[in-house]
Parts: C-alpha cells; structure tokens; sequence
C-alpha cells in the first residue's frame, strides 16, 4: 500500500471524480472498512492480504482510478498502472474461491478501467464475470424476503444495478 497520506488522497479522488459514474460502492461502507484496513495492515500483514484478496483488489483499483484522477488536479503523482496490475492479480488469484460482493465490485471496476484503457474485449469478458458471479450470489433475485441489514440490501443492489448498466 501508499503512505496513508498518499492513500487517503487516492480515495478522495476516486469518490469525488469518478465514483458518481460507478454507484456500485456504498462509500460509507467501504470508507468504514477501509479504516480498519490500515489496522489489519499493522497487526496482520501478508496474512491479512491473503484472507481478502478481492477487497485488496477492490482497493487497489480505486487507488488506480484515484491516481487518475488526483494527478489530473494536481495533488499527486503516481502510477497508476502499478496499482492495477496489483489489483489484477489480487482479483484474478480469488476468482476460484467463494464469490462475494467485494469480488464483483472489483471486476466491474476492472472492466471499467479496462474499457477506459481500451482494452475492450478484456473489459468485456471481466464484466461477464462480474455479472454471472452476481447472479451466483444472487444479486438479481428480490431480497426483500432475506434477513439482511438495510445497507447490504443496498450495496446487493447497486451492485446488481452496476452490472445491469456497465453491460449495456
């Protein structure tokens, strides 16, 4: 990971430039976990990393987009390639473990920074497989019925949201 300096910068960015077009992040969720990442990262270390590949994955990936963004106001230089190679070995080590929502998340911004970068048929297989391992979890069905938290419905649909509109 950046400095916590560095790395809150690269959150800002990404939530205040290019989260109003990927909705699918409940930002007060993530920032809440993001918190307790920086005390997973003392106390844990690799192993940390290891038993949550997706949600570093996810992690990175907005440090790549919020590299994009930060550098083009000025705040900071960094490479934003370095942070999604990252994040794509991250994503693609968990993608035979148990799928989550954290592991759709971060393929659908991975399509996104694919399809940013014009890599068009990368982005397009990365968000099938966003979509059908939300349909594994799923995400498509009326959750009214299940016994979860208001924000978790929430995050299960915008993220099905996401792949209804990312696949159009």
């Amino acid at each position: 990971l950046p400095n916590r300096f560095v790395a809150d910068r690269l959150v800002d960015a990404y939530f205040k430039y290019a989260h109003p077009l990927n909705t699918y992040l409940h930002e007060y969720a993530f920032r809440q976990r993001y918190e307790r990442l920086w005390l997973s990262e003392e106390l844990g270390g690799e192993e940390a990393v290891e038993n949550n590949l997706a949600w570093f994955g996810l992690v990175n990936l907005i440090f790549a987009f919020g590299s994009v963004h930060a550098k083009m106001v000025g705040h900071i230089s960094i490479g934003k390639m370095r942070f999604f190679n990252r994040a794509k070995t991250l994503v693609l080590s968990s993608l035979f473990q148990a799928a989550t929502i954290e592991l759709v998340q971060a393929l659908l911004l991975m399509g996104q920074y694919l399809n940013s970068s014009l890599e068009l048929d990368n982005s397009w297989t990365v968000i099938g497989l966003a979509i059908r391992m939300a349909q594994s979890l799923g995400l498509h069905q009326d959750i009214t019925t299940m016994d979860l938290k208001v924000i978790d419905q929430e995050v299960r649909k915008r993220v099905w949201w996401g792949c209804f509109v990312i696949d159009r």
